[in-house]
């Protein structure tokens, strides 16, 4: 097998005491309690297949075989020794005086199972620092409200996570390539090695957080870039866009719709929008005023008419 140095490779794991000299899983803590979710599950489906199944035993005073036949009856005996019998549809079977007819019937809910997975699955979740409706994608008891505090908090959790892999394995990765490619002629940059910090440095995006209620999240989000709260470059940071990529594309079309002789309300100045606003009301409520005053004086009009004759 080829060796590879150990400066070749990236070991990554992170350090939650001080003497830890490897990594652990994040699983390490929650694994049992995985594991014994699953045994239980299997338990129960192993359950519900018997509870499937429609048994029938045949108790006797004497110990005896029973005597009812069926489709596997003809002397068939099971390895024990003991007659096998079966039932079919709309049989009609006399039993022998001393036997009688038992049906075994296991009555389980999954009311039960449901509630222990659904507590297993939540201790699992906050052992990893995850919310529940995340770990068993269960949204049905979820509001609003609940549903996005979840969702912060399982971004307190990916957030460093996505950090420290973007400068501990990205980066870099992203360095090597850089150089291999400048070595090997395939990017042709002279002064690269003389700039070389200033070549590999490089903004990474991870890929954006999802909406929950997008109405209320984007009017919130204006709020927030309006009163300085919030820049664009952390929004567009936040959904997992490219903030210079944003006002290159914006100001492409801005140009491409003035050239088409059209005008995007996304391109008008919130200014503007409001005095065309008020503009058009006040036009809708003067025309309303010409209306009443015609409508008067052709009032007055007939009344005097009526009054000569």
């Amino acid at each position: 097998p080829d060796r590879i140095p150990a400066e070749q490779i990236i070991h990554l794991w992170t350090r939650a005491q001080p003497d830890q000299i490897r990594g652990i899983s994040d699983l390490a803590p929650i694994i049992k309690r995985l594991k014994d979710t699953q045994d239980y599950l299997d338990a129960e489906t192993l359950t519900a297949r018997i509870a499937a199944c429609f048994s029938v035993f045949i108790t006797t005073q004497t110990g005896a075989p029973g005597t009812m036949p069926g489709r596997i009856g003809n002397g068939m005996k099971d390895p024990e020794g003991k007659k096998l019998s079966a039932i079919r549809p709309g049989m009609i079977k006399y039993l022998a005086p001393g036997e009688s007819v038992e049906t075994a019937n296991p009555s389980r809910g999954l009311a039960n199972a449901r509630d222990y997975v659904a507590i297993q699955e939540r201790l699992a979740g906050a052992g990893l620092g995850l919310s529940y409706e995340l770990m068993s994608r269960d949204f049905n008891t979820s509001s609003f409200s609940s549903a996005r505090q979840g969702m912060l908090e399982d971004r307190k959790t990916f957030e460093p996570m996505q950090v420290f892999m973007a400068s501990h394995l990205c980066a870099p990765i992203y360095r090597e390539w850089m150089d291999l490619c400048v070595l090997s002629g395939s990017l042709d940059i002279p002064d690269y090695f003389e700039r070389r910090e200033v070549y590999q440095s490089v903004e990474w995006v991870t890929p954006g957080w999802s909406w929950i209620d997008p109405q209320k999240e984007v009017q919130a989000d204006i709020a927030a870039i309006q009163n300085g709260g919030k820049t664009l470059s952390q929004w567009c940071a936040e959904r997992g866009y490219d903030w210079r990529e944003q006002l290159e594309q914006m100001a492409l079309e801005k140009e491409t719709a003035e050239a088409m002789g059209l005008t995007l309300s996304v391109h008008t100045p919130i200014t503007v929008q409001a005095a065309q606003s008020n503009h058009v009301d006040g036009a809708g409520g003067s025309a309303d005023a010409n209306d009443d005053e015609d409508e008067k004086e052709d009032a007055d009009g007939e009344d005097k008419d009526k009054k000569q004759e």
